[in-house]
């Protein structure tokens, strides 16, 4: 309980606000006031150490925006972001569409592109939320699911992914090369999740809330406390 009450406090000193990026001039702004920085650093530490120049974090939100994508952002007080997501129409990326190897329906999918809480900020419940939001709008879309993709190491969004409802796509992995932190470049296995929107409460499934993830001897190992 003081635990808790101490993250309310936080997120309130904060003055947190979320808005909707849907004009080229919100999402400049944005960019403007932190968002690349932000992006910079969520996707510098593990189990990503990505590297981006400013300019690429730039054509990347972009990008979202014109293809017909939702983008929100997290704000403080001072209108600086904290944190963001972002997805985008399924059959707007290729590669993943093309990895997810007909196990959903393209036309009716979209991608949830990006994931991001500035690390002061995180385990506060605020990742959560702006993963909901990003649910209910596309399920207010029509929308049948909506995939995700991460790295079979970030373990602390696989635990988030579970308790949002999302579902692993069994045996279906794609390799991903990307620019490290140190300028050289590296491979990493993602695998899959969906949502499925459709249902009458995509997220009324059940789930291990009390679950951890270790590599012992460098395997996977899931120790379950419920």
């Amino acid at each position: 309980k003081e635990d808790m009450n101490a993250i309310s406090n936080i997120l309130k000193e904060r003055g947190l606000s979320t808005i909707r990026i849907q004009f080229k001039e919100d999402l400049r702004d944005a960019l403007n006031s932190g968002l690349s920085e932000l992006y910079q650093g969520v996707f510098a530490d593990p189990p990503y150490n990505e590297s981006f120049q400013k300019k690429e974090v730039e054509d990347i939100f972009y990008s979202y925006l014109e293809q017909g994508g939702k983008i929100f952002v997290t704000i403080d007080k001072v209108g600086r972001p904290v944190a963001f997501v972002a997805s985008v129409p399924l059959k707007a990326d290729f590669s993943v569409a093309a990895a997810s190897g007909g196990q959903v329906n393209t036309e009716l999918t979209a991608y949830f592109a990006e994931d991001g809480v500035e690390k002061e900020l995180r385990q506060m419940g605020l990742s959560a939320k702006m993963k909901n939001m990003l649910i209910s709008a596309c399920k207010a879309d029509g929308l049948e699911t909506l995939l995700l993709r991460t790295s079979i190491y970030n373990y602390k969004q696989i635990s988030a992914v579970n308790k949002a409802g999302g579902s692993v796509i069994s045996g279906l992995f794609q390799q991903v090369t990307s620019t490290r932190s140190d300028g050289t470049m590296g491979q990493d296995a993602r695998c899959f999740y969906t949502f499925d929107l459709q249902s009458a409460d995509s997220n009324a499934v059940t789930t291990l809330n009390r679950v951890t993830i270790v590599r012992p001897g460098g395997n996977d190992t899931a120790i379950v406390w419920d």
